[in-house]
């Protein structure tokens, strides 16, 4: 049995040396995070993208986890360079999903 909220009950520890490599990943680079996004908002979010594109690693990250290859496909069919972010992380990187 759970008493409270398991979202605010949970101690997460840090990896320092995942912590070293995607600090050296972003380097510099402005990080902008969408978050909890819904079917639809992603592509709005690309669009917007591409017609003012920033020097900023962008990361999309869905709402709901079974939409993370979804999101990867309309990311990649387009010219930004995606990567998932569960099984790579590069420097090169536009786009994380």
């Amino acid at each position: 049995m759970v008493a409270g909220n398991i979202k605010f009950e949970q101690n997460p520890s840090a990896n320092k040396n995942q912590t070293k490599a995607i600090k050296t990943i972003i380097g510099k680079r402005k990080v902008v995070v969408f978050a909890s996004t819904h079917k639809g908002e992603e592509e709005k979010i690309i669009h917007a993208y591409l017609n003012q594109p920033l020097d900023a690693l962008m990361l999309i990250i869905p709402r709901h986890p079974e939409r993370f290859d979804e999101v990867y496909k309309l990311a990649k069919s387009t010219i930004l360079r995606p990567l998932n972010a569960l099984t790579m992380l590069r420097p090169q990187a536009m786009i994380y999903c």
